[in-house]
């Protein structure tokens, strides 16, 4: 019920809203629900590192067919000429 709660009020936040609910209580599957309402094109999704493989998981397993996700394992990246970011980056903190 605080899920569908939370999406509400995130859709009456005018595309500003962060998601930190306590571990196992749900934040991916309404990130990823939130983002799918929205129609957004982009996101960015901030996590501890040992994580960022769950959260292209949970794309998975919520939005099947989600745009272009990627985790982004260092800055590194970001620096090289040959990178194109995706639409979803996942990056840890």
């Amino acid at each position: 019920a605080y899920q569908v709660t939370t999406l509400e009020r995130i859709k009456q936040s005018h595309n500003t809203w962060m998601v930190n609910f306590e571990q196992g209580l749900g934040k991916s599957l309404v990130a990823i629900e939130a983002v799918k309402d929205f129609g957004a094109k982009t996101g960015l999704i901030v996590c501890p590192a040992n994580v960022r493989l769950n959260w292209l998981d949970e794309l998975k397993k919520w939005w099947p067919g989600h745009p272009k996700a990627e985790g982004i394992d260092s800055a590194k990246q970001f620096a090289k000429e040959s990178f194109v970011a995706p639409a979803i980056m996942v990056v840890s903190y």
